[in-house]
């Protein structure tokens, strides 16, 4: 596959992601934007592209990761079409919450 096409594959699905935003509970999580983005990738388990995915969903922050309940974490977890309980596994929530204090 040539870069070209790996691109546009990946924005093709980036986009088709942040159309799932909305079965995601921010309510619960909290709303950030990009210019509060944090390092998502600090948390292990999280790729350059996973971290991108999580952008196009709109969590940008370890605050917002760390407020996943059971719930949250397997919408994310469909959302981002990752492999199924993954998120929960890698306990991402758990990091972010330690990243989060460790960054204030």
């Amino acid at each position: 596959m040539k870069l070209d096409e790996k691109a546009l594959k990946q924005a093709e699905e980036l986009e088709r992601i942040s159309k799932k935003s909305e079965t995601i509970d921010f309510a619960t999580l909290g709303i950030a934007s990009a210019s509060d983005k944090d390092v998502l990738q600090t948390i292990k388990g999280i790729g350059p592209f996973i971290e991108e995915k999580l952008y196009a969903l709109g969590i940008f922050t370890f605050e917002q990761v760390g407020n996943m309940t059971p719930e949250i974490e397997t919408q994310v977890n469909k959302a981002i079409e990752f492999f199924p309980g993954r998120v929960k596994r890698d306990e991402w929530a758990k990091q972010a919450r330690e990243l989060n204090k460790s960054k204030k």
